[in-house]
């Protein structure tokens, strides 16, 4: 694997992912008081991004999704990138989604 894109998967993607997907809908979350609405929303709309890599994927991704938000708003952003990071780190050296997508995609 390349250093920039696993620097992306590792670095770049879980900060980015993790504001849109966590950050800026904990901010909506205070505002409306909707913990599971919100935690379902923001985790539905980052497991489509993911899409492309298959239906398994997906729902794998959701599941996350919603772990993430529970530590978003239990434990903030930090610890959600982290968590992200460390997902993204498996999915690097174990394979996850080489597994989950029968060896289509890999990171």
């Amino acid at each position: 694997m390349e250093k920039q894109s696993l620097f992306g998967a590792i670095i770049r993607a879980p900060i980015l992912e993790e504001i849109v997907f966590r950050f800026i809908p904990f901010l909506i979350y205070r505002e409306i008081d909707q913990f599971i609405l919100v935690g379902i929303v923001s985790s539905i709309a980052y497991a489509l991004i993911h899409q492309r890599f298959g239906a398994a994927f997906v729902i794998y991704t959701f599941i996350f999704g919603i772990f993430a938000w529970f530590l978003m708003v239990n434990y903030g952003l930090m610890l959600a990138i982290f968590a992200h990071s460390l997902l993204n780190i498996v999915d690097w050296k174990i394979g996850t989604r080489r597994f989950l997508t029968k060896g289509k995609y890999t990171l």
